[in-house]
C-alpha cells in the first residue's frame, strides 16, 4: 500500500520539495479553468483572432461578437493548462460586459503580468484572473497566460474595425 506524500511534497516519486511559487502556479482555480474551460467552443457569426506562443506550442482562437451592446465570447485553443485556463478565465471575465470594460480588464490583466512579482496587482482584475498572476514568479512562463489576453485584444481591435464606419 503507497503512503500519501506529505503536504509539500511532489508526487513524482523524489523528495523534492514543492515551492509554494510552483503550488500557486497550479492552485485549484486555475486546475478548475483548465480541467472544464468557461466559453470554450464556436461562434457564429463572429469577428476572431488568434494567436500562438510559440516557445511552448500553446495556439488560442478568441471568437466575438456583440449583442445588445455587450460582448458574446468563446475560445478555443490547444495548450498547456496555464495557456488555456487563462484564455478560459478572461473569456468568464469578459462575457456579458461592454466593450470598453472588457478592453480595461485584459490591458490591466497583460500590465499585471509584466510587473515584478512584488507589486501589487490592478484593482480592475477580477475574480479568476489574479490566480493566474502567479505565473510572474516564472518568466518563462508568462508567455502562456499572457497569450489569451494579447489575443481577446486583438479580438477586440478587429470587432472595432468592423464596425467603425468607413471614410471615404
Amino acid at each position: 500500500m503507497t503512503k500519501p506524500n506529505p503536504p509539500g511534497r511532489s508526487s513524482g516519486g523524489s523528495d523534492t520539495p514543492v515551492t509554494p511559487a510552483v503550488a500557486a502556479l497550479y492552485d485549484p482555480v486555475l486546475v478548475r479553468h483548465a480541467r472544464t474551460p468557461y466559453g470554450r467552443g464556436p461562434l457564429a457569426p463572429a469577428v476572431s483572432a488568434t494567436g500562438v506562443n510559440r516557445p511552448c506550442g500553446d495556439r488560442v482562437l478568441f471568437h466575438t461578437q456583440v449583442v445588445d451592446g455587450r460582448l458574446v465570447v468563446r475560445f478555443e485553443g490547444e495548450g498547456c493548462a496555464l495557456a488555456l485556463g487563462s484564455a478560459s478565465a478572461l473569456c468568464q471575465a469578459a462575457d456579458g460586459q461592454e466593450l470598453n470594460d472588457v478592453r480595461a480588464v485584459a490591458e490591466a490583466f497583460r500590465r499585471s503580468l509584466d510587473a515584478p512579482p512584488s507589486e501589487s496587482i490592478e484593482p480592475v482584475i477580477a475574480d479568476d484572473l489574479g490566480h493566474f498572476l502567479a505565473v510572474r514568479a516564472f518568466p518563462a512562463r508568462r508567455g502562456c497566460v499572457r497569450l489569451a489576453p494579447d489575443v481577446l485584444l486583438d479580438a477586440l481591435d478587429a470587432l472595432a474595425s468592423q464596425s467603425a464606419p468607413e471614410s471615404s
